[in-house]
């Protein structure tokens, strides 16, 4: 009776551990797959929004030069102004960058 006991015992435990460790691979394999999916899916929104990004950020640099340009008075002013022009383009461009790699930066005075 008592090693008919122990029999069942071991054999419900040597099932139960059998069952958790079959439920673990089945989850890890599924947990790996999700995380793939959302992996790509990050990316490929990524990709856009570095795209969208890029768009944007080409045309405000565009419409600074522009009225960078626009608004020179003089020639002698000419090489303050693409200096400043210049800056501004790069600062916008380097916040784009910061904002899209998702490192902290300063807004560029321009914008609000």
């Amino acid at each position: 009776m008592i090693s008919t006991l122990i029999l069942a015992s071991i054999t419900a435990i040597l099932s139960a551990a059998l069952t958790l460790g079959i439920g673990f691979a089945i989850v890890q394999r599924r947990w790996e797959r999700e995380r793939q999916v959302l992996e790509d899916r990050l990316e490929a929104r990524l990709a856009k929004a570095g795209d969208e990004l890029g768009a944007i950020i080409e045309e405000r640099v565009r419409k600074g030069v522009l009225d960078a340009v626009a608004r020179i008075p003089t020639a002698e002013v000419l090489s303050g102004t693409t200096r400043s022009a210049a800056q501004a383009g790069a600062d916008l461009v380097g916040y784009g960058l910061s904002a899209l790699l998702g490192r902290g930066g300063k807004k560029p005075s321009g914008d609000t």
